[in-house]
């Protein structure tokens, strides 16, 4: 999932999740991230709470607003039939 905002690879931080940097703008950009990080871990609670399926699609679709994308039985079955012959 894009946040839209970028940085340069050499000011991103991988292992904190976060730019690198004092300036003004990267400290928006960081408080940025950690809301959006916070919110999405409170869907993820909320999900889980309700005992609903929690899947990182399911996520990702409460937090942006979607309807989770639904399959038709066809569709089901494909996906059915390739998780028995991937176990195999």
């Amino acid at each position: 999932m894009s946040t839209s905002w970028n940085c340069k690879p050499e000011r991103w931080n991988a292992k904190a999740g976060e730019v690198i940097g004092k300036k003004e703008d990267v400290k928006i950009l960081n408080v940025y991230l950690e809301n959006m990080k916070a919110e999405v871990y409170a869907v993820y609670s909320r999900l889980n709470a309700t005992g609903a399926a929690t899947t990182a699609d399911s996520v990702k679709c409460k937090f942006l607003g979607k309807a989770e994308k639904t399959h038709t039985i066809m569709e089901a079955i494909k996906i059915h039939m390739m998780s028995i012959t991937s176990f195999f």
